[in-house]
């Protein structure tokens, strides 16, 4: 799972310094980077759901993972639409 995080926030971070040296040409990398925290987030959900304790006492982190991929999902496909479409 650790090298799942480190793969995907560094693919974030290489888009966002590239979106952040050139926002003019380079603002359709934003969906990128939002579809990628979504991601990223959904996978810690997924993790922290195979790897609860038997008596499922730490609900909480699992309902703020899922909340914020679904958030960062929403936002990335809006402006998908927005910026393709």
């Amino acid at each position: 799972m650790d090298v799942f995080h480190v793969a995907v926030s560094a693919a974030v971070v290489v888009l966002f310094i590239i979106t952040a040296v050139n926002f003019d040409n380079n603002r359709r990398l934003l969906p990128f980077i939002m579809l990628g925290v979504a991601v990223m987030n959904g996978g810690d959900a997924i993790y922290q759901i195979q790897h609860l304790p038997h008596g499922r006492k730490r609900l909480g982190g699992v309902f703020l993972s899922i909340g914020l991929s679904i958030l960062f999902l929403m936002i990335g496909l809006f402006m998908w639409i927005v910026y393709f479409w």
